[in-house]
């Protein structure tokens, strides 16, 4: 199992190292102490950085960036982490499980929509039948899409493997912090998500069971911004090795609830829009085959330099709640943006870029 390690400060690489460094990373991946000498280097040669992790995407990608979608499917929650407006004790939350029509008229009008690539997601609750999450993967699978994905409380190998041959394709599940005092410091006691090694092991029953896999953390939960960049990248590329699995890196960025205890990040320093950007772009480096997912948590205007910047997964439209798109649910799990497909989809061709559903 992955045991995050402590990120000892390298000396700051001069350009002639930096310019060295990105010349590899046209041919390879890039090596934990090569990406070490990145995320130390002066913030003037990170527009560098950027460029060259952008030509990478290209090179497996070329001008691409695919959708996918959310659909939430269940909002009841036994955690009470101090960000998230599913927090048990927020009793301002709408508390649904969609049935298997809701999900199905859910699903009926996102494929309209020709999305190919849909992320299910839920609250953690145990109380959701793995039976029934296997008939919705199944029904999301017969009706066409490329991709079914989701993110999703940790489940237990054997759970993991029912739902890959139900047809899961990737499982996704961030970590929120890879420093386990802030970790602990977010995930109150008395909690399923309190046991830090417990979520770690998922992503290795994940591997086991064939799944393709997505790693994040939360921008602004701890202030070792570059700490946790470090320790998402050393984990993807453990994943990758030991189960020869595809990644996806999330990118989430603290958005503000409601009605949780944490209503600003606490270290807003920690995810400026130039560190945001030099986190893509090391993902990209990285691990250089990887998707990387910049979702609408971002405006429309940081999702446009973080296209030219190393990401290639995105989303149009987003509803954090279950029946947002179809059954005119009320609520969010978070603020975010969601926009009309066809808007999103000729900003991304002013770019000289491809949309693809």
């Amino acid at each position: 199992m992955f045991n995050p390690q402590k990120l000892e400060k390298v000396q700051t690489p001069t350009e002639k190292e930096i310019d060295e460094i990105l010349k590899t990373a046209l041919i390879r991946d890039l090596t934990v102490d090569e990406i070490k000498k990145l995320l130390f280097s002066r913030s003037k040669y990170w527009k560098k950085i950027i460029e060259a992790a952008n030509k990478v995407k290209e090179q497996f990608f070329g001008k691409k960036i695919y959708f996918y979608v959310p659909i939430y499917f269940d909002s009841c929650c036994i955690n009470d982490c101090l960000y998230c407006d599913f927090r048990r004790t927020n009793s301002h939350c709408l508390r649904k499980k969609l049935n298997f029509e809701e999900f199905k008229k859910e699903i009926s009008y996102l494929r309209q929509q020709k999305y190919s690539k849909i992320e299910l997601v839920s609250a953690t609750d145990p109380g959701f039948p793995i039976d029934t999450l296997i008939k919705f993967v199944k029904y999301v699978k017969s009706v066409g899409t490329d991709w079914v994905l989701m993110n999703n409380r940790p489940l237990t190998l054997n759970e993991y493997i029912k739902l890959k041959k139900a047809g899961l394709d990737w499982s996704w599940l961030w970590m929120e912090s890879y420093d386990k005092r802030y970790y602990e410091k977010y995930h109150p006691q008395g909690t399923e998500k309190v046991d830090f090694k417990a979520r770690l092991k998922s992503y290795d029953d994940m591997g086991k069971a064939g799944l393709n896999i997505g790693v994040a953390f939360l921008m602004g939960l701890s202030p070792d911004w570059q700490y946790e960049i470090y320790s998402t990248i050393v984990h993807a590329k453990y994943l990758k090795e030991k189960y020869n699995t595809e990644i996806e890196f999330g990118t989430p960025r603290f958005c503000s609830p409601k009605h949780a205890p944490l209503k600003k990040a606490p270290y807003p320093n920690a995810m400026t829009d130039n560190k945001f950007r030099l986190m893509v772009a090391l993902f990209r480096l990285s691990v250089r085959d990887c998707w990387i997912n910049v979702s609408t948590r971002e405006d429309i205007e940081m999702l446009k330099k973080l296209w030219l910047g190393g990401g290639n997964l995105t989303n149009p439209e987003a509803q954090t709640i279950p029946g947002g798109y179809t059954l005119k649910s009320q609520g969010a799990q978070f603020t975010h943006y969601s926009y009309n497909k066809d808007l999103f989809i000729s900003e991304i061709k002013r770019l000289g870029l491809k949309p693809v559903n």
